[in-house]
């Protein structure tokens, strides 16, 4: 368990954002807030940033990756996701740990004391790997893809990205089908 109260923010739909509290609050950490949308996450997160951050794939107005992307000061962050959003992630940094729905209770506890106590991972952690997940083909299309981006709007390659996966998302198409589009129109 925790030896000192470790901070834990959580985003996420009202009722599973309670549950999560309710376990975390029993487990000895301080929950300072249960969000739904990641510009209050934002908000809370900058004027105290907690040792953790739990959240859902997609808040109302943010996927979790761009909240993570947007929240320097956070140090960890636990990701929950269906194994169909897998594919949505690029691959993430060691303070981000991605968990799939459904999630043990022992589980999440444990990646939680891992990452606010700098512990030795006991059990394997779940952790998404795209590098897997997408091919050689679909990232070589994504990376032109981006460079285009780059080239004509003037924007970094993270900027680039992000807005691939904002297209992607609006769409409901996979990211290497809409760099296709891009490639095929710009």
């Amino acid at each position: 368990m925790v030896t000192e109260q470790a901070t834990v923010l959580i985003a996420g739909p009202k009722r599973l954002g309670e549950r999560i509290s309710r376990i975390f609050h029993a487990a000895g950490y301080h929950v300072m807030a249960v969000c739904h949308s990641g510009n209050e996450v934002r908000r809370v997160a900058f004027e105290q940033p907690p040792d953790l951050l739990v959240t859902t794939f997609m808040l109302p107005d943010t996927p979790a990756q761009e909240l993570v992307c947007s929240l320097y000061a956070v140090k960890n962050t636990i990701i929950l996701l269906s194994e169909s959003q897998k594919e949505w992630l690029r691959t993430l940094e060691d303070s981000v740990v991605c968990l799939t729905y459904p999630v043990k209770r022992s589980a999440l506890l444990q990646v939680a004391d891992v990452l606010t106590q700098g512990g030795a991972r006991v059990l394997p952690v779940p952790r998404v790997k795209t590098d897997s997940i997408r091919s050689d083909q679909d990232r070589r299309v994504i990376d032109q893809a981006k460079q285009r981006l780059q080239h004509w709007y003037g924007m970094t390659e993270e900027q680039a990205h992000r807005r691939l996966q904002t297209w992607s998302m609006n769409s409901g198409k996979r990211m290497p089908e809409v760099a296709r589009i891009i490639l095929e129109e710009i």
